[in-house]
């Protein structure tokens, strides 16, 4: 689970995953929830088939190197249609 508490995924339009998370959730082919209370919008990527969305670099709130998903706009959309489909996995 991947939750936005301050709007950033709306308003700045990127999402930020520490390095190890990152790691884990591709290493696992996870399938990533997430959520934005604040917009009642998510999202789900599942990382056994697509995580090109995700680049390596430097996030000054980590102070460490993690991965940035630049354009999260694009695939939010309401949390009601989200649950759906991850009740339909």
């Amino acid at each position: 689970i991947f939750c936005d508490w301050t709007n950033t995924w709306r308003g700045k339009n990127h999402g930020d995953l520490r390095d190890n998370k990152y790691a884990k959730v591709k290493r696992e082919g996870a399938v990533m929830l997430g959520i934005a209370p604040i917009t009642s919008e998510g999202f789900l990527i599942d990382f056994s088939e697509d995580d090109e969305d995700f680049e390596e670099n430097y996030i000054a709130a980590y102070r460490k190197m993690g991965y940035t998903f630049k354009g999260i706009r694009r695939i939010l959309r309401p949390l009601d249609e989200v649950m759906q489909d991850l009740l339909s996995l």
